[in-house]
């Protein structure tokens, strides 16, 4: 694999409560720097980064396996709290620069309970293969059912890790404590998968401070189906998560969403500052055939993929004091659908 020389970010975080851009910037939140193509090309040969197809395939069955919390209990890394400025619901970002035409590729890595979802090796493979910076955002419970993968997207300089809770549940109208378990359980399960790793790395070669260059714990949390209510928003900020949406939905779910469906959401609603979400869990399942089609497409015009910490230090960011698809009360309709949480530890 060609070695990626990644800048280090700093990531510059602000927030309004409304959908109004945010004031200047003042001063650099957090340093974060993402991944080691080090850790990337040592542990893993080509044919294992490169993955099977047959990964994609989603299996469902009522499991016992992520239904505990992670045995890493409690939590050892204490992200510090976002302050009042940053609280909200991020959904795209104003850049000030007209010609710089940054957008955010987000692809969600979620896990309900009832099954075992899938790694779609083709979305990855095409990111890696053109140099894509992109977002994941990863339930702790598909962390647990897919380590190594797990282990993979972390090491990989060209990708950044958030927060998707434990097994994607409607977070509607639950108790702090069992919201509070969605969050920290992810945190837990992938700083325990890092610890793993660490572990690992004398048997690849290198000294084990290489993994120093791997956040210790992800800073950004996605609401699953875009479902949530302000004391959530609030508790999110407490823990040090910044909360991260989207303003364009490319319904890759959809059984029905074809990759040129999705290339045409994409080129019709596409607008520097946006983030797109999408599925790399074998939900999308035309999204690795519609990436070759709208990726060289944006690119010809002008437009540069990086990854939402990036996309947030480049402008002022668009938030909202309530979660929601496209328009506020459009993801209602999954509170019907609610399944149960975790049992408290």
């Amino acid at each position: 694999m060609p070695t990626r020389r990644l800048p280090i970010l700093l990531l510059t975080i602000f927030v309004l409560p409304t959908c109004t851009p945010a004031a200047e910037p003042e001063a650099a939140h957090r340093t974060i720097q993402f991944g080691s193509e080090k850790i990337l090309n040592a542990c893993w040969s080509k044919e294992q980064l490169r993955g099977k197809p047959a990964e994609k395939t989603i299996t469902y069955r009522q499991s016992r396996a992520g239904k505990g919390p992670p045995p890493g209990l409690p939590l050892r890394t204490t992200l510090p709290a976002i302050p009042a400025t940053l609280e909200g619901s991020i959904r795209s970002v104003v850049l000030p620069d007209p010609d710089k035409k940054l957008v955010a590729l987000t692809f969600d890595l979620c896990e309900r309970q009832v099954e075992k979802t899938g790694y779609d090796a083709a979305v990855i493979n095409y990111l890696r293969d053109n140099n894509i910076p992109a977002t994941f955002f990863i339930s702790g419970k598909w962390m647990r059912s897919h380590p190594a993968k797990t282990k993979q997207l972390m090491a990989d300089p060209l990708f950044e890790i958030g927060n998707h809770s434990w097994n994607h549940p409607v977070l509607f109208d639950v108790t702090e404590q069992e919201f509070r378990n969605q969050v920290l359980w992810t945190q837990v399960q992938y700083e325990t998968l890092r610890e793993e790793l660490k572990t690992t790395l004398p048997k690849c070669g290198l000294p084990a401070s290489e993994i120093d260059n791997i956040p210790n714990v992800p800073v950004m949390f996605r609401f699953p189906y875009g479902v949530c209510q302000q004391d959530m928003l609030q508790q999110v900020r407490d823990l040090g998560l910044t909360s991260i949406q989207w303003n364009i939905v490319t319904a890759d779910p959809w059984k029905k969403q074809s990759a040129e469906g999705i290339a045409d959401i994409i080129r019709r609603q596409i607008k520097p500052g946006s983030i797109i979400i999408a599925h790399a869990n074998g939900r999308g399942r035309t999204t690795g055939n519609a990436l070759p089609i709208i990726i060289p497409e944006l690119i010809e015009k002008g437009y540069q993929f990086v990854t939402v910490t990036q996309l947030l230090q480049a402008g002022k960011v668009m938030a909202s004091d309530n979660c929601y698809e496209l328009k506020p009360g459009d993801n209602l309709r999954y509170t019907k659908k609610r399944e149960k949480t975790p049992e408290k530890p």
